[in-house]
């Protein structure tokens, strides 16, 4: 039989080290930013001083741009940016409500889903939509939505480097007509928070898919819109827009509106490039 000093002893340590760790969940859960960030976006940078800064602030002593900015629509085109190719193809995936929108999520990155540009291969991580749109234009209409489709550079073995330089490709939503509906955006909406749904993202870009590597694009190198706000990302907005019905439009805001982060201010030397690919 054990002494009782003992058994008391070794009974206040363990009631001790489980505490520890109840506590130390706790803090690690409250810290967590993919939980406790919210919209609307304006007190990022408060809450993420390291992270979410305003646009004319520095990172490791770098003066980075944030994002979304406004873009001069009729800004004239340079003939030395490529194509971005595209390969995308239907995949059985969530569609998540992940509590900020609305994203099919592809884990950890989907080789049979990427995109090729300046010689690097992206995988697609997941594509989300923002209500109303992020990025604006000016000599433009406005757009009522945009998604982001969101991907991470590829190793050599083609699975996606966790470390790795992000790139987003941005599609403008623009409202038609009742008959204008998006297809593949109707799937989403009737298939939220369920799993294994057929989901090609090629349903986001616009025209046919013989044309996809003749799109035109706006590029520049921003950030995450979305806490962390993680620098140096590779944005490719394109220059036309999918359309959507009025029907979609309001389904879509019984679960979610006003899930932008505001336009931020151009740095001081912005390097902003609009591609001239022959049609």
């Amino acid at each position: 039989m054990s002494h009782p000093s003992r058994l008391k002893t070794f009974l206040l340590v363990m009631l001790a080290a489980f505490a520890f760790s109840l506590s130390s969940v706790a803090q690690a859960h409250s810290s967590a930013p993919e939980s406790n960030w919210s919209y609307p976006s304006t007190n990022w940078p408060t809450q993420y001083p390291d992270y979410c800064l305003q646009s004319n602030s520095k990172v490791d002593g770098v003066l980075v741009q944030q994002s979304p900015i406004q873009i001069p629509y009729l800004l004239t085109p340079t003939s030395t940016l490529g194509p971005i190719q595209f390969s995308y193809e239907a995949q059985k995936v969530e569609v998540e409500d992940n509590g900020h929108t609305i994203e099919p999520n592809f884990g950890k990155g989907s080789s049979d889903n990427k995109v090729k540009y300046g010689g690097k291969t992206y995988n697609l991580l997941q594509f989300h939509f923002h209500q109303p749109n992020e990025h604006t234009f000016t000599n433009f209409g406005g757009p009522t939505m945009e998604v982001h489709l969101v991907h991470q550079a590829a190793l050599a073995d083609g699975t996606t480097d966790p470390n790795g330089a992000y790139l987003v490709v941005g599609v403008m939503m623009t409202t038609g007509t009742a008959k204008q509906g998006n297809p593949m955006f109707d799937t989403i909406l009737k298939n939220i928070g369920k799993e294994n749904v057929d989901v090609n993202p090629a349903g986001m870009l616009p025209g046919p898919s013989n044309k996809y590597s003749k799109l035109n694009y706006f590029t520049y190198t921003g950030s995450l819109t979305t806490p962390f706000c993680n620098p140096g990302v590779t944005w490719l907005v394109l220059a036309n827009p999918i359309t959507i019905s009025p029907d979609q439009i309001r389904i879509f805001e019984t679960h979610y509106t006003g899930i932008n982060r505001l336009v931020q201010a151009p740095i001081q030397g912005l390097i902003l490039q609009k591609s001239n690919i022959p049609q």
